[in-house]
Parts: C-alpha cells; sequence; structure tokens
C-alpha cells in the first residue's frame, strides 16, 4: 500500500511539475484503482476457504430393513391340496423361515411364486448370498409382478452386500408402473446424499 501511495505522489508531482493536469488525473485514477484492487485481494486472502460438507455415510443394512418386506402371503394357498405347499405357506405365515423354506425346498416342480418364497425366507433368515441364488434365477424367468418383486429384492440384497445396485434402483425407478418404483427413488435419494 505504501509502494502505492509513493507512486501516486511521484506522478501528482511530475504532473504538476510539466503543467499537464489531465495526466496527474488520469494517473490518480490509475492509482485508486490499484490501490482499490490491492486492498480487495488483501481482504480476499484474509477469508477462509469453504470447506465442501463430508458426505453422509449410508448405512446399507439400515436401509434393508426399512424396505425389506417378506413376500406377500397367498391365503389362497392354505387351503391348498397339496400337503406340504399348505404346510409350507402355514409356516410362512408364522414367520418361521427355515422351516417355510425347507418346505418350499421340497415342493416340485418349482413355480415362481415358491421360488419367491425361498428367496423370502433366506432374506429374512439373512442369508443373503442363498437368496441372491434364488433371486437371479428368478429375475431371467419369471414374470409380471413375481419379476418385480425379484427384481427389487435383489437390488435390497445387492445393496446389503455391498455391491451397487444403483443401476438396478435407477431402472426400476425409470419404470412408474413398477411396484417399487417410488421406493427406488427414496433409496436412489438416501444414496446420493
Amino acid at each position: 500500500m505504501l509502494k502505492y501511495t509513493i507512486f501516486l505522489m511521484f506522478l501528482i508531482a511530475s504532473s504538476f511539475s510539466n503543467g499537464c493536469k489531465d495526466k496527474a488525473e488520469t494517473a490518480e485514477s490509475s492509482a485508486q484503482i490499484t490501490t482499490t484492487t490491492a486492498t480487495q485481494q488483501t481482504a480476499s486472502l484474509k477469508q477462509k476457504p469453504t470447506q465442501a460438507k463430508p458426505r453422509k455415510k449410508i448405512n446399507p443394512r439400515l436401509i434393508f430393513n426399512e424396505y425389506v418386506e417378506p413376500y406377500p402371503l397367498n391365503n389362497l394357498a392354505l387351503d391348498s391340496e397339496n400337503k406340504i405347499y399348505r404346510q409350507a405357506m402355514v409356516a410362512y405365515k408364522n414367520e418361521d423361515w427355515q422351516e417355510a423354506f425347507d418346505l418350499f425346498y421340497k415342493l416340485s416342480p418349482k413355480t415362481d411364486q415358491t421360488l419367491m418364497y425361498e428367496a423370502s425366507c433366506k432374506m429374512q433368515q439373512t442369508f443373503y448370498l442363498q437368496a441372491k441364488q434364488v433371486l437371479l434365477t428368478l429375475n431371467s424367468l419369471a414374470r409380471g409382478k413375481t419379476k418385480q418383486h425379484a427384481e427389487w429384492n435383489l437390488a435390497l440384497v445387492d445393496l446389503v452386500l455391498g455391491e451397487n445396485p444403483i443401476a438396478q434402483f435407477q431402472q426400476i425407478k425409470a419404470n412408474p408402473e413398477h411396484l417399487f418404483a417410488v421406493q427406488a427413488g427414496e433409496i436412489l435419494a438416501k444414496i446420493s446424499q
């Protein structure tokens, strides 16, 4: 700042000695601009730099627990003529996941629904890798609502396993007719925070 003041005084003195009033005014305004700029630069250096907010760490297990639901119970199956299927549905209704899985596993031939019940039992027991194997099979074979349940549950299982299911959730969200489009959007919002 002292340099600018001395420079300004020198310019003003030489302007008057040469008899050029216009040069003195030009030099003075030039010095003021330079002084103002230097002051602004000094002030900006004194400000603390802003730091980016740290990303909120997500807990996949909490998100999984918030969104996972057992596959809907088929109440008509409780009256089924197939004794094993009926027993499996009773165990499933009573949340006896291992008994229900064992009984569903014995059924032959397998249907989309019985496979979905098997996967749901494994998810409720936190056997995620076993559930994933069944869900991958279902995802390629099932149709309609059962396929949508399989896609949704596969994305949840991948999330809890620490895999990257963002593309799966985006695909679900992109289909407004999907049973879980809204929930997929909610999870994507939580993951991107």
